[in-house]
């Protein structure tokens, strides 16, 4: 009955998206191009966010949706709006182009409708291409249906209610949105997203209405706070997740009515169901999902599970709580979009602004159990919202408001009370006035967060970490420690401690074992690190899971036994890889304490390691058991690593040492404060240029494959460019950050992220937002994420308002200021966020409003470079290294960097320009002109290279020596006008030839490059062939 069909020849669908993804609105705006080229009319003024409007009545720019959207170009870096005013369209639609919304003026009123059967159509076409309402192409992604009804009519016209699309998608169609919407069909197959193989769907807040099968998904699917309403006595509801066993069709907070007997679903082929606090008609047959295929059809076993769900008229055993079945055990709080998807998309965190409403709330509406601690916040951005009120509270109407600028889309509520009912309300403030948002409700847990400990003598309260952790839990949280000293893995559960620490139902349970496990601890105590060992953890994650509690796994806490250069011998390595190989593959959050636990004693004097012991009866140290001070050190790890494992979890503990509630210990912006014996590492503070770059080690790491992203080598170092990270989300230059840090260096690094030192000079922040992009694709670990995003919103906050960049942000008053092209700051920055932009990997994770604003970023980016081009007697030629902030002209840096035509800098320009798949024709000339200058200032015959003078400062001189046998060379700088190649020293004094300036500048600048050799030879060529096109004269 669903067979996959073929819709046509296959598009190249890659080819096109990165051929023409990025409509760079440099010259022209192919929105505004479409627009003009549909009618002669004049230009229409348009509501904020939206590129074309259709009316009925002649009033916007079509009178028909398809009009529209055929008028788009072909594709877009950014999602296009298509506002649709009120009115029935009575049209069939075929959606060929990607990242395209068609939102209603007003859900009920905007309507699209036709009659169509699908048994009609397809005795006249070989495929479904046209048979429903909306036809979506199989190529097409990133789609959004919202704030409008659609309808196939048919059967109430012709009393015939078999399949009729509403709406169909194919072959690799995905990443479609349906939102706030009404989706109804007079038949079965209302809603058929058929990509069995990569689609992903995603519905919030929608109305769906058919008969059999009528939301019938392939692929992965998510359904949050919508209705579903049958007319069959087959199934509602219908799954294809045939083509990988992780694909599911998740319906969370719904609601099924319908006609007297509806069954709620069935699979005919392999699926996979989850329903979470879902409400059920009396209406509903007691019949649970079924499969009605033969058996032997079926790879898998039948999954449908269920948690929180209610009928009307009683509950009944089919729908009981079961998701302790399910692969993994997830908790509901796992089982969000995200995890639908497994990683691969998060609509909720990346949807775009196309409702002129904040929407899509989380927690969503009517949410139950909301933590204590830690709750967000959140909505999807409204169209061209400028600023938002949000209004909070107890009760049923939010007292509070709260004024927030239109780049903020959560805020923190908590501490929150328990059992209590909140309201919250988010208005949307924008150029036409307040848009009134909807009023939601989430009910708070009515129980503290519970944290539970499960581990062996080093957890415990009188000899572990366990007294010093549960001291920084602040209010709303409590710690149970049913650690017991002598335990394993094997003698903990077979005491029965671990079936205690199940019954007091836990939220979170931290076990951490090894140290009685290993060899010599008696045979009721060992196991083996790769077979038993494993095997117990294993249990003991399924059994948390099972039990409703989220499991976190730590690696054994060090001994502190030191070899004679002062570093620890540990014995515990092989089980400290087992518990993060049961941790990678049970997918559970793992506190790496063994590591960290080494890398802090190494880091401390004998005197700070003893310490952290106490002393045996023969008067010796131990140096496994922890005094108090040591529980302290170590539990506060424990603390911040779980904070950072596990976001959520970090409001629930105070940092150790936190000054009391009220006082004020906030650095004063670009003041930082440096207490007496400050330890900061080289170049942390503003001014300390080591004369290197700072990302000279990361940008190897940037080429290591996905696979290393996801070890402890270099999660470390992602930690690393977190502490170095500002507060204002960018960071210094000149510095090294791939080591391993100190904790007096940690500490001090934090005292100082209140730092004015951000830049982008010398490959500074983009470079780091690049590496913990990386990351966060290959480890999923929040943390990059936010450093990530912190970082991507430094830079779209330092643009200037034509497009450029200064080298420091903030600004200071020296030569910083100008737009800095010097050692490819702006290409470097352009380049990252044209990848944000597209969402190229590892960015597509980033959210829509960022995509956007990274692609705006570009297109005045673009501009202000094409502004810049330094043009003599009438042509253009190539940039400088810095122009003037305000009128575009080039200016000098550094004395020895005077006013003048930079080569090396140009290439990098030149590159990024070339990388935009789109490219203008005024982009095109541009990339023409600067590379014929190139070819016209190439020096050959000449010689530039190091040698060894004893009679100068260590050893060396840089010497330019003609031979017809030299490669090509180019000066770095040349004289505007004249093209001759100048050099200058510390004094300022513009020279011609290398010899004349000082011996310090003269080794210490790169006076000639060869950057431009590759670009001529190769680069250019092939990329001009690709966009042969004549440049405008």
């Amino acid at each position: 009955m669903r067979a996959r069909l073929q819709t046509g020849p296959p598009s190249a669908a890659l080819g096109v998206v990165l051929a023409g993804a990025i409509g760079l609105f440099v010259a022209t705006s192919p929105v505004a191009i479409a627009a003009r080229t549909a009618s002669d009319a004049p230009a229409r003024t348009r509501p904020a966010g939206v590129d074309l409007v259709v009316a009925e009545d002649g009033s916007g720019d079509f009178t028909t949706v398809q009009g529209a959207l055929d008028a788009l170009p072909a594709s877009a870096i950014r999602t296009r709006v298509v506002l649709v005013r009120k009115g029935v369209y009575r049209e069939k639609l075929f959606v060929r182009k990607s990242r395209v919304a068609i939102v209603g003026e007003d859900r009920e009123a905007t309507r699209i409708e036709f009659a169509q059967l699908r048994r009609e159509w397809r005795a006249t076409h070989p495929d479904d291409w046209g048979a429903a309402v909306v036809n979506v192409g199989d190529d097409v992604t990133d789609l959004i249906l919202a704030n409008l009804t659609i309808r196939n009519d048919f059967g109430s016209r012709h009393g015939d209610h078999d399949h009729q699309f509403a709406i169909r998608s194919g072959g690799n169609a995905t990443r479609i949105v349906l939102l706030h919407a009404n989706v109804l069909a007079d038949g079965g197959d209302t809603v058929s997203l058929w990509n069995a193989f990569t689609g992903m769907t995603y519905h919030a807040y929608c109305t769906f209405e058919g008969w059999v099968d009528f939301v019938c998904p392939r692929g992965s699917s998510f359904v949050t706070n919508s209705r579903f309403v049958a007319h069959n006595l087959t199934a509602a509801i219908w799954h294809d997740g045939s083509k990988d066993r992780d694909h599911r069709f998740v319906v969370r907070a719904s609601r099924f009515d319908g006609d007297p007997g509806f069954p709620l679903g069935r699979n005919n082929r392999d699926g996979q169901f989850y329903l979470l606090d879902c409400a059920f008609s009396g209406a509903m047959a007691d019949l649970p999902v079924y499969q009605p295929s033969a058996p032997e059809s079926y790879a898998w076993e039948p999954r449908a599970f269920f948690h929180g769900c209610r009928g009307d008229d009683g509950d009944r055993p089919w729908f009981a709580d079961n998701l302790q079945d399910a692969d993994f055990s997830p908790t509901p709080a796992e089982l969000t979009p995200e995890w639908t998807f497994c990683g691969q998309w998060d609509p909720e965190g990346t949807m775009p602004a196309v409702l002129p409403f904040a929407a899509v709330p989380r927690p969503h509406d009517g949410a139950k159990d909301v933590p204590l601690f830690g709750t967000m916040l959140r909505w999807v951005a409204a169209r061209g919202a400028t600023a938002y009120e949000l209004f909070f509270g107890p009760g049923s109407e939010p007292p509070r408001a709260v004024r927030l600028d239109a780049g903020t889309t959560g805020w923190k509520a908590g501490p929150l009370a328990a059992g209590t009912r909140y309201a919250w309300r988010v208005d949307a403030i924008g150029p036409e006035g307040r848009v009134r948002g909807e009023t939601w409700v989430f009910t708070t847990s009515a129980r503290p967060f519970r944290i539970a400990l499960a581990g062996d003598s080093t957890v415990t309260e009188r000899q572990g970490w366990g007294t010093g952790f549960a001291s920084l839990l602040g209010a709303g949280a409590t710690c149970a420690n049913h650690a017991r000293g002598g335990r394993s893995t094997k003698s903990f559960v077979e005491e029965g401690h671990w079936e205690k620490v199940l019954a007091e139902g836990p939220d979170v349970v931290l076990v951490q074992f090894g140290h009685n496990d290993a060899p010599g601890k008696g045979p009721e105590r060992e196991t083996d690190a790769f077979t038993t060992y494993r095997k117990n953890l294993t249990r003991m994650v399924d059994e948390a899971r099972a039990a409703g509690a989220r499991p976190v796994l730590l690696t054994p806490l060090t001994r502190r036994y030191v070899d004679e250069a002062g570093c620890v011998r540990s014995d515990l390595g092989f089980y400290a890889d087992a518990v993060r190989a049961v941790a990678l593959e049970g997918r559970v959050p793992l506190l790496d304490l063994h590591r960290l636990s080494i890398e802090a004693v190494d880091a401390m004097s004998p005197a700070e390691v003893a310490a952290l012991g106490v002393p045996k009866e023969d008067g010796t140290l131990d140096r496994t058991h922890l005094s108090a001070q040591g529980s302290a050190v170590f539990g506060g790890l424990v603390a911040e690593e779980l904070g950072r494992v596990i976001p959520d979890l970090a409001v629930a503990f105070h940092p150790a040492g936190a000054p009391a509630a009220g006082a004020d210990s906030t650095p004063v912006a670009g003041r930082p404060s440096q207490e007496a014996g400050d330890s900061i590492p080289d170049g942390a503070a503003e001014g300390k240029d080591r004369g290197i770059s700072g990302v000279r080690s990361l940008l190897p790491l940037l080429e290591r494959p996905t696979a290393w992203f996801s070890t402890a080598e270099a999660a470390r170092i992602g930690e690393s460019l977190l502490l170095f990270q500002r507060s204002n989300g960018g960071w210094p230059k000149n510095v090294e950050m791939t080591r391993a840090l100190s904790p007096r260096e940690r500490e001090a690094l934090l005292r100082h992220r209140a730092g004015a030192d951000t830049t982008i000079d010398n490959g500074a922040t983009y470079t780091q937002v690049r590496f913990l992009a990386r990351l966060f694709a290959a480890a999923r670990d929040e943390r990059f994420r936010k450093g990530a995003f912190d970082g991507i919103d430094f830079l779209l906050a330092a643009q200037y308002p034509n497009g450029g960049w200064p080298q420091f942000f903030p600004l200071r008053s020296d030569y910083s200021r100008h737009l800095t092209f010097n050692d490819g700051a702006m290409a470097g920055v352009l380049a990252l966020l044209l990848d944000v932009a597209q969402g190229r990997e590892p960015f597509a994770f980033v959210d829509g409003d960022r995509r956007a604003r990274a692609a705006r970023a570009v297109e005045k980016g673009t501009s202000a470079i094409l502004a810049s081009q330094i043009v003599t007697r009438g042509n253009r030629t190539a940039w400088g290294a810095q122009h003037d902030a305000e009128t575009l002209a080039p200016r000098p840096a550094r004395t020895f960097e005077p006013v003048a035509l930079a080569s090396a800098e140009s290439v990098g320009i030149v590159r990024f320009l070339m990388s935009l798949p789109a490219p203008s024709r005024d982009v095109v000339a541009a990339v023409d002109a600067a590379v014929a200058w190139l070819r016209s200032v190439r020096i050959d015959g000449l010689r530039v290279e190091r040698r060894g003078a004893t009679s100068h400062p260590g050893g060396v001189d840089v010497v330019a020596t003609p031979d017809p046998a030299a490669p090509p060379v180019w000066a770095r700088f040349y004289e505007i006008g004249t093209n001759r190649p100048l050099f200058c020293g510390r004094d300022g004094v513009v020279r011609w030839s290398l010899a004349e300036i000082e011996h310090e500048r003269r080794t210490g600048y790169a006076w000639y490059v060869d950057a431009p050799a590759a670009l001529l030879a190769k680069d250019y060529p092939a990329w001009k062939a690709k966009h042969a096109m004549e440049a405008p004269r």
